[in-house]
Parts: C-alpha cells; sequence; structure tokens
C-alpha cells in the first residue's frame, strides 16, 4: 500500500502527459477526420438521421432494428451511411448477397480492420491487428486443414477432448448441473491447440487458463467510439492493445522454447520453422488461428446441446448415431472413450450426419451480428441489377439475419428445426446463397473441416457419457431453451442463463 501511494505522483505526471499529447493529437487530427467523402449519386440512398460527431449509434446499440429500419426505408433494401468518416454500406437480399460474397474487389480482411481494429488509420486501409500476413496466415491455415494433418493431430484432440469431458464425471455425485460455454470453451481451446500442434500449452497448468483469459479479453475490448473517433485512445482500445501484446508474449515464451530445444515434432508449428519462418510470424499465426477457431466453434457446440436436451426427436437421433458406431467399432468390453479414440478421420467426418444437420441449424439461430468487407477496386462495384454500387474505398456490411431468420426461406425461423436441411425439404437450397454461416463465394471459411470434426467430437463424447436434461441454474427443469438476443454482435451466449442437469449414463 505505502509503494502504491508514493507512485500517486508519478501517475499523475504520467496522467498529465498523456492528456496534453491526446488534446494536441485531437486538435492536429479531428480537422482531418471531419473531411469526409461524399456518397456518388449512384450509391444507395443515404440514411439521414443521426449526427455528425455521433454517426449512427444505433448501429453499435441495436444494429438488427436499425438494419431492418434501414431497409424498409429504401427502395433496393441498400443503404449508406457514415461511421465517423467512413463511408459503410448495408446490403441486404439475393443482389446485396451475391456482391458482398461474390464480387473480387470486396476485400474481407479490409471489411473486418474497421471493427476490429488495433492500429488505426486516419489515411488508407484501417491497418491488421499486430500486421497479419493474410496470405501466409491463410496458406498454413490450409496446409492445417489437409487430411494428413488432421489425421496426424486427431488422436491428441481425442485424448485432449475425451479427459476434458471425462473429467465432468464425478461418481459420488450422481446429478451434476454444468454450464456448458463454461465447460466447452476450455475443452474446445485445448483440441484447438492440438490441431497447430501448441502441445506444450495444453500440457501446461497455467497457459490454457490464462491465454484463453488474454483471448476473451480481446474479444470482449471492441469500442463503438474507436470505429467512429479512431485518433481516440479509448479504455477499451488500450485495453485490447494489452491483452494482444500480452497473448502474444505468451505464445512467444513457447514458441522461443520449442526452437531452442533439440528435439522435433511433426506439427504445423515445426513446419513453420524448418520453412525458416520468424518467431514473429509464428506466433502471429497461431493467435490468427485462435481468433479465427475459438470465438464460434465452443458456443456453437454447448447450443447444440442445449437444443437436443430439450428435443426429443433430435436427441434419439443423435444417440442412436452415437450408440450405433460405439457397437460397430466396439471389439468388447470398452469404455465409450476408448471406442471412440480409436476411430479414424473418415469415421468422424461421415458417421454422424445427424450431428452435422444439428450444427448447421444451431448456427443459422446463434449466428449473431454483421460479415465485413470493403471495396479495394479502383472504382464503385455494382449492386446487381439495382443500378447502385458500393463506393471504391467504402465499407460493407450484410447482416446475417437477412437470410438465415428470412421466413419466404425459412418458415417459422426461431424455431430449432435440424430437419429443414433434410434432402426433402432442403431450405437452405430454395435460394442461391441460402446459408451463410460457413462463408460463401469467394471466401468460405477455411477452418470449416476442423470445427466440424472439433464439434462432432465433443458432440458424440458428451452423449456416449451423459444422459442430459435443459435446466436453470439451480437445477430446475427449462421447458425451451432461451431465445438469442438479435441485439447482440459478438456474445451468443445466452443472457438467460441455461444449464445442462447431467447424469452418468449406465454404460459408463
Amino acid at each position: 500500500m505505502v509503494m502504491m501511494f508514493d507512485n500517486i505522483p508519478k501517475i499523475s505526471s504520467l496522467l498529465a502527459g498523456a492528456t496534453v499529447v491526446f488534446a494536441l493529437g485531437f486538435v492536429l487530427l479531428f480537422p482531418q477526420w471531419l473531411r469526409r467523402a461524399a456518397f456518388p449519386p449512384n450509391a444507395p440512398k443515404e440514411v439521414t438521421e443521426g449526427s455528425l460527431f455521433t454517426g449512427r449509434l444505433k448501429f453499435f446499440s441495436d444494429r438488427h432494428k436499425f438494419y431492418f429500419q434501414c431497409k424498409a426505408l429504401s427502395r433496393s433494401g441498400n443503404f449508406s451511411q457514415y461511421l465517423g468518416n467512413h463511408q459503410v454500406v448495408g446490403l441486404s437480399g439475393l443482389d446485396g448477397r451475391r456482391t458482398f460474397y461474390e464480387a473480387k474487389e470486396m476485400d474481407v480482411e479490409e471489411g473486418y480492420n474497421l471493427f476490429f481494429v488495433t492500429n488505426p488509420s486516419l489515411r488508407g486501409p484501417a491497418k491488421l491487428p499486430i500486421n497479419i500476413p493474410s496470405y501466409r496466415f491463410q496458406t498454413d491455415l490450409i496446409r492445417a486443414m489437409r487430411t494428413e494433418n488432421l489425421k496426424k493431430r486427431l488422436p491428441f484432440m481425442l485424448r485432449s477432448t475425451a479427459a476434458s469431458i471425462n473429467r465432468l464425471i464425478d461418481h459420488a455425485v450422481p446429478v451434476r448441473v454444468i454450464d456448458p460455454f463454461e465447460e466447452l470453451d476450455l475443452v474446445g481451446y485445448h483440441s484447438l491447440m492440438h490441431l497447430i500442434g501448441l502441445d506444450e500449452v495444453t500440457e501446461s497448468k497455467e497457459l490454457p487458463r490464462k491465454t484463453l483469459s488474454l483471448f476473451h479479453q480481446v474479444e470482449k475490448s471492441d469500442s463503438p467510439l474507436h470505429v467512429i473517433f479512431p485518433f481516440l485512445p479509448t479504455p477499451a482500445f488500450v485495453r485490447r492493445v494489452t491483452a494482444i501484446m500480452r497473448l502474444y508474449k505468451a505464445f512467444r515464451t513457447v514458441v522461443h522454447k520449442r526452437q531452442r530445444t533439440l528435439s522435433r515434432k511433426d506439427d504445423i508449428i515445426q513446419s513453420l520453422m524448418d520453412k525458416g519462418q520468424s518467431s514473429y510470424n509464428i506466433v502471429i499465426f497461431i493467435i490468427a488461428t485462435l481468433f479465427g477457431g475459438q470465438a464460434n466453434t465452443p458456443v456453437m457446440t454447448a447450443w447444440l446441446l442445449i437444443h437436443l436436451a430439450s428435443n426429443p426427436e433430435w436427441m434419439d437421433r443423435v444417440r442412436t448415431e452415437v450408440d450405433s458406431s460405439l457397437v460397430r467399432h466396439s471389439t468388447g468390453q470398452e469404455t465409450p472413450q476408448l471406442v471412440l479414440s480409436r476411430l479414424d478421420l473418415e469415421i468422424w467426418e461421415y458417421e454422424f450426419p445427424s450431428i452435422d444437420l444439428c450444427l448447421r441449424e444451431s448456427i443459422r439461430l446463434h449466428f449473431l451480428g454483421s460479415v465485413y468487407r470493403r471495396n479495394c477496386g479502383d472504382k464503385g462495384i455494382p449492386i446487381g441489377e439495382t443500378g447502385e454500387v458500393i463506393p471504391r474505398g467504402a465499407f460493407a456490411f450484410l447482416l446475417v439475419d437477412d437470410v438465415h431468420f428470412n421466413p419466404a426461406i425459412y418458415p417459422d425461423p426461431n424455431k430449432w428445426d435440424p430437419g429443414r436441411y433434410l434432402a426433402d425439404r432442403a431450405e437452405d437450397k430454395k435460394v442461391p446463397l441460402g446459408f451463410v454461416g460457413w462463408g460463401a463465394g469467394r471466401n468460405p471459411c477455411l477452418g470449416m473441416r476442423y470445427a466440424k470434426l472439433s464439434v462432432t467430437i465433443m458432440v458424440a463424447l458428451f452423449i456416449s457419457l451423459f444422459d442430459f436434461t435443459l435446466c436453470d441454474e439451480q437445477g430446475n427443469p427449462m421447458a425451451h431453451p432461451p431465445q438469442p438476443d438479435r441485439k447482440e454482435q459478438n456474445d451468443a451466449r445466452p443472457k438467460t442463463p441455461a444449464r445442462l442437469k447431467c447424469t452418468v449414463r449406465k454404460s459408463v
């Protein structure tokens, strides 16, 4: 305590200095921010409500409502707006989706940099978070998704997932209430680390929770103020940069330790080292993979289990698939974990179609918010046959609910119904780009194969070990899963807590 008070004069001096620097920066940079380009006449209709300084605050506070209000006021369903001095175009309908996903000038990396920026720029495209070399990252990620690598890493993923889920078993407590979002978050994280070969992280007692906590700090530090005023060092921006740097240092320590050892491993990290990649690029690949693979996979797995717990028909379908696989591949008196841990990649990818349907429907229902692109071409991009264009340098966004909650495509869209995708209904095939949960067009999800594999493993292992029902925090039965909050942009977890009451199956 004495040391803390001794530092107060120093802290006060630092704050005073920071205030002066901030004020000077504001005076110098604010005029540049005011000079924003006018939308061309053939851009979609501009949203006129809101002020110059705040932009459209409802875009951040309730984007779902904002989007559909603006869409209703536009002849084409498309609209334009400013966020700070950035031109942003909202797209809708089939013309909008085709332009968004198929125009080669629409850059996904630049699109996301506006909303997830850590190194903002007033001139030109926003900088990448710690300058991720995207072309190199994509090549390395594609290599990680290849059958050869997945087959090599699958045993590690299976052992880790089985051990993590097995720890939920307590024979002294016959019935246990768990939070699937909390439990599966760490399970999925271990699996992702094994995919790229960071077994050193999963073998540590401290690193998994430490690095996962830092990841979530970055996730939750987005600031609308920083998008509108990119030159402001907001508290959220400072927290974000600090967490990213701490995450970088934690992974760099692991990489440096691997580089110093004489032992070799057969994984993606080792291959990057063998190709002479710097420790910086290797760590950036790790962080980029983490942000691509951890944000949604465990959450969607948790939602899938929650819906199964309240849907006897699909619970029976999935359990029948899992139990049939156990019988088919068992060689005698073996535990479910042992049988499943022996299954090869082809079995995991093709013997559990009901889990895949349930995952697809969980993504449709719980994939919240928007997707982003930026026109990086040298001219405006026509939006189908509307006569409108996305201006050069403008950002574009598409609210996923525009297609996933369209009742003309998905009747009763608020209902969780995996049967939508069976061959006799095929609701997602009614229109082009009818499902965009795995990306689409020129930018499909590079990690889709791993994500499906990881979810299938977690669900199959969980169902093989437990009978479970839906309940609240106190273990009281819940008749239906909580509805997702469509206002949310990043956090798909339910606002009303949902838990699973688990009983160990008699066969375990």
